[in-house]
């Protein structure tokens, strides 16, 4: 309560400063103002066909529509999404936000998607809304996060040729990650402890998924960015929760012989973070950092993981060959040595719990936690245009270095009509059992892709 406190004291007094500044608001203009009414859609219809024999389906249908609008005047706006899919007949409302401009103040609030850092589809210090992986990373960055309930202010700091403004945001609630129901794009391990729910039953060990609905899961966050001579800089704090769920073993004691269960939770984090972009030439240049602290800096828990580090570099440049352009990312996590004592308690737990049912604990995939302490990826797209535009191949190329796993896409984007595209697709993946890509390498599709934007 005493951080709600604060941050409405402090919307109090950027209020009072914002009513009083040179770009202040006028209730006459407002009044005067001719109020619009602007519709905007996108559709996508996508068949996918499964080549391999043992893929766990022979073809699987995308399909979505979602509809934005927006009411604006000169000092307000109403924005919204309506969302439709075969998996959000209960949820379709995506996103739907008011925003009120006061002078320098702007006031945000309503279900909203934040996206902070300056990375292409990948970013490291966005860390407001999870991430939808029914169908695994495939859709946009943007059309993939799941909208929370929140609280935004943004506020220009000093003068206004400082490009610099400060953003607060509170969220009410804690939004964990949607994965897919059933087994064609689940994540290994989760498949895996489905499967073992009767034997783990069986054995007295119970499920468990916990909620988050409590004042005290909210999110907290807040940035500061600034624009001086082409160098564009951010740094950035989030107190919330884990994005990716853990898994906490209880096993009988003296105090409680009767608890014993897997119970899937979301534990407590703290982010610092920092970003940048510029441009050198025809060079484009962006970066992000973060450090994740948990609540286990001793790395005595072990359902709680190691504090970590993430950088991420890109770059993107035309090359002086046709139309075609690069653009290349590099991304690590990565765990301290001395903080990797959790790491050895998780597996011997973990062993401890599994070896006392029959299970086999590489079942569960290790190689998953592993993927937590030594997140390595290199990204690369090349890409080309014909027909001033219309016509757009593209390679896409992603590696996860120490799992030696890798997803390929052949893509190619043929305009028919202004706005509306055949996207022809192939994705292939490699890799063993329990990494981020070779999970899935019985599931290499190729689809056919129609898109509307109007």
């Amino acid at each position: 309560m005493k951080k709600l406190f604060l941050l409405f004291v402090l919307a109090v007094f950027v209020y009072g400063q914002s009513a009083f500044d040179d770009g202040g608001f006028s209730f006459e203009s407002e009044e005067a103002s001719v109020p619009s009414l602007s519709w905007s859609a996108f559709m996508e219809f996508e068949p996918r066909i499964f080549p391999h024999s043992n893929a766990p389906a022979e073809w699987e249908l995308i399909q979505a529509l979602d509809l934005s609008f927006a009411y604006e005047k000169e000092y307000y706006t109403v924005k919204g999404t309506i969302k439709a899919d075969d998996d959000t007949l209960t949820d379709f409302l995506d996103e739907l936000t008011a925003s009120v401009f006061l002078g320098r103040l702007q006031l945000h609030a309503g279900k909203q998607k934040v996206v902070w850092g300056k990375g292409d589809q990948v970013h490291l210090v966005d860390w407001l809304n999870s991430d939808d992986y029914r169908d695994f990373i495939f859709p946009d960055y943007q059309r993939r996060r799941l909208a929370t309930e929140m609280l935004r202010l943004n506020y220009v700091v000093g003068p206004y040729s400082w490009n610099s403004s400060l953003e607060l945001v509170w969220a009410p609630k804690f939004t964990p990650m949607r994965f897919a129901e059933s087994a064609l794009w689940r994540p290994a391990a989760l498949n895996t402890l489905e499967s073992l729910a009767p034997q783990l039953a069986a054995s007295g060990f119970a499920i468990q998924y916990e909620e988050y609905e409590k004042l005290s899961d909210s999110q907290f966050a807040a940035r500061f960015n600034n624009s001086f001579a082409g160098f564009d800089w951010g740094i950035s704090y989030y107190k919330g929760r884990m994005r990716i769920p853990a898994l906490q073993f209880i096993t009988p004691s003296i105090e409680n012989p009767q608890a014993a269960g897997v119970n899937i939770i979301y534990n407590p984090v703290q982010v610092l973070g920092f970003e940048w972009s510029t441009a050198i030439s025809k060079l484009n240049l962006r970066g992000e950092i973060s450090r994740l602290i948990t609540d286990d800096a001793d790395g005595v828990k072990p359902h709680i993981l190691n504090p970590k580090w993430g950088l991420l570099v890109g770059a993107d440049a035309s090359l002086p060959i046709h139309n075609l352009s690069v653009n290349i990312q590099y991304q690590r996590d990565f765990v301290a040595e001395d903080d990797k004592i959790t790491k050895t308690a998780y597996e011997q737990q973990l062993g401890t719990m599994l070896y006392q049912i029959g299970v086999d604990p590489a079942l569960l995939g290790l190689a998953s936690l592993d993927a937590y302490y030594e997140n390595h990826f290199i990204t690369g797209v090349l890409s080309d245009s014909f027909f001033r535009g219309r016509l757009k191949p593209e390679i896409q190329w992603v590696m996860n270095v120490d799992g030696e796993d890798q997803m390929l896409t052949l893509k190619l984007d043929t305009e028919l009509r202004e706005s509306f595209h055949l996207i022809s697709l192939y994705r292939w993946f490699d890799g063993d059992q329990g990494t981020v890509f070779g999970q899935y390498n019985k599931n290499d599709f190729a689809s056919l892709r129609l898109e509307v934007r109007f």
